[in-house]
């Protein structure tokens, strides 16, 4: 595991967040490890994960340095499913050039 995910494991078990939002879920391999440790100091948890799922193709994908390949809805989805209790989610398809539109509803 990258040095920076292991940073951000360590910020939520000393933040404690009822709320995390994420930009670049892809398969939400490290959305589930983030929001299974917060679930260890609150009730609940929400998470919020934006990615293009489905926007981009291959050229999309080389001209943002995506070396591992497409973003994944469905399995986003399930993998974040099988946390059953005491958690939501939303995904959110967009891009970086549209998210403040988004988030702000403008």
């Amino acid at each position: 595991m990258a040095k920076r995910y292991e940073q951000m494991i360590d910020l939520v078990s000393k933040v404690k967040p009822k709320i995390i939002v994420e930009i670049g879920v892809h398969k939400a391999l490290r959305a589930y490890k983030l929001c299974r440790e917060a679930l260890r100091y609150q009730a609940s948890v929400h998470y919020i994960g934006c990615d293009i799922f489905g926007l981009g193709d291959e050229q999309f994908q080389q001209d943002a340095l995506n070396g591992k390949g497409p973003p994944s809805e469905s399995q986003a989805r399930a993998r974040l499913s099988s946390i059953k209790s005491r958690f939501t989610f939303d995904l959110i398809v967009g891009d970086k050039g549209n998210y403040f539109d988004i988030f702000t509803g403008a």
